[in-house]
């Protein structure tokens, strides 16, 4: 956008120049599908539960050869790992009720099953995260899940093991509030999408450019249903579509020449070889006389330019 308008402003203005150009390369198709990637939005994060087991975050990764369920709780940042013999629903469900039989019912829950080719790579980001966010408490995530210290090899006295509450939400609630302020510089929220809206999809994967949709929905928050130009539905995060006043359906590419026009435009330019042979037309100059009525003749030096 910008290279275009310093370069024409270098040739050529007219009146409201830059908004048509702005126009006009907003709606080019090959501009739009090599976009750079939108600038992150706001931190949204979740409420603090009340207990533990409340809510809890799941997700799926990858380490040697294996694939990986992780349970995380949110009130006490404990987490449960369960080796999963094939990456299906009914796996997910089998791990996830033996966590709850032993602990208690949670909801609501935040998962990622259901795409299980995108799981994450060791080391996971959910568990930076909560090492970052036990950063200075006074309690660890198991004391904050039972209440009490357990017993281990080194020497511990009995008052140490008594049962005792931590409760650590202050210093949580702390700790997400440094954590957004952090995440948010440089951040910018963007503009809520509607239906019917054209957009351009994030390139991901084996595309390569930022694909042409509409909008059919919005599922969540800052998470769309879009509908690409080949009828495939898709589901995406606001960050990753581009908001777009291109035509749904619709191409800028010229249209096919046929040969005809197509030797018909080759005649019509002229080549080098005939704009060299062509003779320069002669300029010629009025005599300039001054008041005593003597020819003024221009100096020697200035014979190739045209002098008024």
């Amino acid at each position: 956008m910008n290279g275009c308008l310093r370069r024409a402003k270098e040739c050529i203005y007219w009146p409201g120049m830059d908004a048509e150009i702005r126009e006009y390369v907003s709606r080019c198709s090959t501009c739009r599908s090599v976009d750079v990637k939108q600038l992150k939005e706001s931190l949204i994060s979740h409420t603090f539960p009340l207990r533990p087991w409340a809510k809890v975050g799941t997700d799926i990764f990858h380490f040697q050869d294996y694939e990986y369920l992780m349970t995380v709780d949110y009130y006490s940042s404990f987490v449960e790992d369960d080796c999963l013999e094939n990456v299906t629903s009914k796996e997910v469900i089998k791990c996830l009720k033996r966590h709850f039989s032993r602990n208690s019912l949670s909801f609501p829950g935040i998962g990622r099953f259901n795409i299980p080719s995108q799981a994450h790579t060791f080391p996971n980001p959910m568990i930076i995260e909560i090492l970052q966010l036990n950063e200075g408490l006074q309690s660890s995530p198991l004391q904050r899940l039972t209440g009490r210290r357990t017993k281990t090899r080194l020497p511990t006295t009995t008052s140490l093991l008594r049962p005792e509450i931590h409760d650590e939400s202050e210093a949580i609630r702390r700790q997400k509030l440094k954590q957004a302020h952090y995440y948010n510089q440089g951040s910018k929220d963007l503009q809520q999408l509607k239906p019917t809206q054209i957009v351009r999809i994030q390139p991901s994967g084996q595309h390569k450019t930022w694909r042409k949709a509409m909008v059919t929905k919005q599922v969540g928050i800052r998470s769309y249903e879009v509908e690409t130009e080949g009828g495939t539905y898709l589901r995406r995060n606001r960050r990753q579509l581009r908001a777009t006043t291109e035509d749904h359906n619709t191409s800028t590419a010229d249209p096919p020449v046929t040969r005809k026009q197509s030797d018909a435009v080759t005649k019509s330019i002229p080549t080098t070889e005939s704009i060299i042979a062509q003779p320069k037309p002669q300029l010629q100059q009025k005599p300039t006389t001054t008041r005593s009525g003597r020819t003024a003749r221009p100096p020697k030096y200035l014979k190739d330019y045209v002098t008024k």
